[in-house]
């Protein structure tokens, strides 16, 4: 299903069929997606989350520094920075991350492999996440990043997929 309040969004609006998806082997399918969908959920909502408490510890010592405050007994920074570090302890983790990258790049390599009426039926959030989990990992966690890459030989499935969205025989299913 596409719409409503548990709707989720497809890459084609036009790629919503009417047919029921009946696979000879069900169970792998659906696990794949379900992943897909709890990453979506777990660990990139955990790091969107991180990336806004970082700006906001930064924004919050910037503000005491200019008033030439005392950062070390201001309450309100030491429970954002509290709340920063806990959610540090999981959203970085090493081999959280690289086993989310590698899935995401075996996403990927699935994504590049279909055909265009095939992918416009694929969840948005697949390509959103291929996206939003290397520009975290490049920020937050490069080491990691560069430490998985060569774990996985790569990203090139990754950046194939994004290539195969931006051109033109793809055009009609990216909105």
């Amino acid at each position: 299903f596409s719409s409503g309040e548990d709707g989720i969004a497809r890459l084609s609006e036009s790629g919503a069929s009417t047919e029921p998806y009946t696979p000879k082997n069900s169970f792998i399918p659906q696990c794949f997606f379900y992943t897909a969908r709890a990453l979506h959920l777990g660990i990139l909502a955990s790091s969107s989350s991180y990336t806004y408490l970082t700006r906001q510890v930064n924004h919050q010592l910037y503000s005491l520094r200019q008033r030439n405050a005392q950062v070390s007994s201001d309450p309100n920074f030491n429970h954002i920075l509290t709340i920063q570090y806990a959610n540090e302890v999981t959203t970085l983790n090493p081999d959280l991350i690289s086993d989310t990258l590698r899935f995401l790049g075996t996403s990927a390599g699935f994504l590049v492999g279909l055909d265009t009426e095939e992918l416009g039926r694929m969840p948005e959030f697949m390509v959103d996440d291929l996206c939003e989990m290397l520009t975290f990992c490049a920020r937050m966690a490069p080491k990691t990043l560069a430490s998985a890459a060569v774990g996985m030989g790569g990203y090139q499935p990754i950046f194939r997929v994004v290539v195969t969205l931006l051109s033109p025989a793809h055009a009609s299913i990216v909105r």
